[in-house]
């Protein structure tokens, strides 16, 4: 068992956080693995807490595919072949996405989205062992309505962030950050009769007033009485076709202003540039565009929903460092999907445990590393 070895205390406290695992799962846990195919036939792999044992055991304790078939015929799951090991990983991609998003849904993550179809995408680096640069990009698209993953998409480092990427539906609201602050991207989503929310880059989107005269968002914030949050009428052209939207302007406060300033000015010496004093006064501000029109939402409301945007990417930032989600095992696409989504709902478990603060450890070790959720004893807890 090598480095897996545990002792018989251990084992036990292993079998309580094993339980206490399942427990996180969504009520509809074990219906949801044949509801989305990552179980077809009953045979060596029978229940979903089996699965996600087979899943943690790959996309959490990093074991190769040969070992994980070794280690579920040591803990009495069954006896499987590295190559039924990979295609049961393939089969659970769709069902892991599932268990992430019923889960990030059941603590709040679709709360204060006033009645919208909100669809939040965002992309993050992804790298092989052993490399410094980007060599993979991950572009996902999470409905909070549907409470899934809606789009998971690898692409080489070329590939960039679009809102192009993403089917548009009527009646859905893109969130996105200021790497999608795009017209092609924005106005393809407009076309489809769906809306966005997005950081406006005011240096890289050109604005006019609705009378066609250009429109700078930087002097309209400047405009702004202390605390006022500001909300304009703007229009942007793209392949010869006007489109109107809003744009919304709020002041943020002085200690994360002043780390935006230095955020400006390290990437301006980056480039041998002097940082403008245009550029310092709008890291004052946050600047977004939507084309929600204000019946549906208001400007306090677009900065509220905005704001849900920046805590999910904090927290997938949190989960990249937990368990190194910036590197990737598979280049098989369905098996890069359930590695990485594997990854992250193991590190949303352990962020949960480590929470409610478990200090029942005989050791006193207060938290829980990654062998300790995939190595319980068969029949335990599931």
């Amino acid at each position: 068992m090598g480095q897996y070895a545990i002792g018989m205390e251990t084992s036990t406290i292993i079998a309580d956080n094993w339980q206490r695992v399942v427990d996180m799962m969504p009520s509809d846990f074990e219906r949801s693995v044949f509801d989305h195919g990552a179980i077809v036939r009953r045979r060596e792999i029978r229940t979903a807490s089996d699965l996600l044992r087979l899943n943690l055991l790959y996309c959490l304790c990093d074991l190769p595919i040969d070992q994980v078939g070794l280690r579920l015929q040591e803990l009495g799951v069954g006896r499987l072949t590295g190559e039924s090991v990979l295609q049961r990983l393939r089969q659970s991609a769709d069902w892991l996405g599932y268990l992430v998003m019923r889960f990030l849904q059941e603590r709040g993550l679709s709360q204060g989205t006033p009645g919208l179809h909100v669809r939040v995408v965002d992309a993050s680096t992804i790298s092989v062992p052993g490399s410094t640069g980007t060599d993979w990009r991950l572009h996902m698209g999470v409905d909070l309505e549907s409470s899934r993953i809606t789009s998971v998409e690898l692409t080489g480092p070329e590939g960039g962030e679009t809102l192009v990427r993403h089917e548009a539906e009527p009646g859905a609201v893109f969130l996105v950050d200021r790497g999608y602050s795009h017209r092609r991207g924005v106005a393809t989503v407009m076309d489809k009769d769906a809306d966005v929310v997005v950081r406006l880059n005011w240096q890289n989107f050109p604005l006019q007033d609705l009378k066609g005269n250009p429109l700078d968002p930087v002097a309209c914030a400047e405009g702004l009485k202390p605390k006022e949050i500001g909300d304009f009428d703007v229009q942007f052209h793209y392949s010869r076709r006007v489109y109107h939207a809003r744009l919304v302007i709020a002041p943020i406060p002085d200690e994360a202003a002043q780390e935006a300033e230095k955020k400006a000015s390290k990437a301006a010496s980056k480039k041998h540039h002097r940082v403008s004093p245009k550029t310092l006064r709008a890291a004052h501000f946050t600047f977004i565009l939507t084309t929600l029109d204000k019946e549906t939402i208001s400007a306090q409301e677009v900065m509220a929903l905005y704001r849900m945007r920046w805590q999910i990417e904090l927290a997938f930032k949190r989960l990249k460092s937990i368990l190194k989600l910036d590197h990737l095992r598979a280049k098989n696409v369905q098996t890069a999907k359930a590695y990485l989504l594997g990854k992250i709902l193991a590190a949303l478990v352990i962020e949960e445990i480590e929470h409610r603060g478990l200090s029942f450890f005989p050791s006193g070790r207060g938290s829980l590393h990654p062998a300790d959720i995939a190595v319980v004893p068969a029949g335990v807890g599931g």
